[in-house]
């Protein structure tokens, strides 16, 4: 398998830069909608189960959520945002449309009341700069976004907080595992760590399976079926908050097909 078929950046197709600002407003206006997640999960050897004792490094907080179907909305957005009522809600619709994305919503009545499609999911991601570290992760059973059905894909778009990677505060960086997808391997290596009471800094991903690639970008498609990690998280100076629009009922490949038609 190939590179393109674990990550892709789309950010030459699609500009973000008159959205960033307004959606950094929109996290920072919701801050009473904030979620935490014990997202260590992934690195459990079994998500399927209660989560253990927090390690010290991936305390709950390190990773933040807002959903955006819940960010309070906001009538007095001028005219020429169409009617939206978060820069937010304007951005998924435009790039849904751009992309020619699954579950286009009808804006006639989206726009006040905000929903998301079965198997889809509208969310901002923070990531603290103080986490001590994130090894590779791989969507297996028991951890997922809606808490039944395992996201397969998500597109990511960078915010704030990527300055590390050197190249603007919304290029992320991500490496990939094209050809690592046994959830067996994953879960039992993960489980070898946390027996051994691993200190979270400690933690190694899982022996490289095929090979593994870096991408930097603000619109990367990101399949979650093959080991994925944002890369050297550990040595983060800023914290880092992105929006994605994720996926349980679409893989990667039926996302990417849909992009690549509609950029042809």
């Amino acid at each position: 398998m190939a590179k393109k078929d674990a990550i892709f950046n789309y950010s030459n197709n699609f500009d973000t830069s008159d959205y960033t600002t307004g959606m950094l407003a929109d996290w920072n206006a919701n801050q009473g909608k904030v979620y935490t997640d014990r997202f260590e999960i992934m690195w459990s050897g079994d998500p399927t189960q209660a989560p253990g004792a927090e390690i010290a490094g991936w305390e709950a907080g390190c990773m933040k959520g807002i959903g955006v179907c819940d960010l309070a909305l906001d009538s007095s957005l001028s005219p020429n945002e169409q009617g939206f009522q978060t820069m937010s809600h304007k951005l998924i619709y435009d790039i849904k449309r751009a992309f020619n994305l699954p579950n286009q919503e009808n804006l006639a009545t989206w726009k006040d009341e905000y929903t998301a499609a079965a198997g889809e999911h509208h969310l901002f991601v923070y990531l603290d700069k103080d986490m001590a570290s994130w090894p590779m992760a791989l969507a297996t059973p028991g951890f997922s976004l809606d808490g039944s059905n395992v996201t397969k894909c998500a597109l990511e778009i960078g915010i704030s907080g990527f300055d590390d990677y050197g190249v603007s505060g919304q290029d992320m960086q991500y490496t990939v595992r094209p050809t690592a997808t046994n959830v067996s391997t994953y879960n039992a290596h993960y489980q070898t760590l946390r027996d051994n009471n691993t200190a979270a800094a400690d933690y190694t991903s899982p022996t490289q399976v095929g090979s593994q690639f870096s991408q930097i970008g603000n619109v990367l498609l990101i399949n979650y079926e093959n080991q994925w990690q944002p890369t050297n998280i550990g040595s983060h100076t800023k914290d880092q908050i992105k929006l994605i629009i994720a996926w349980s009922s679409h893989s990667y490949a039926q996302i990417k097909a849909l992009i690549d038609e509609a950029i042809a």
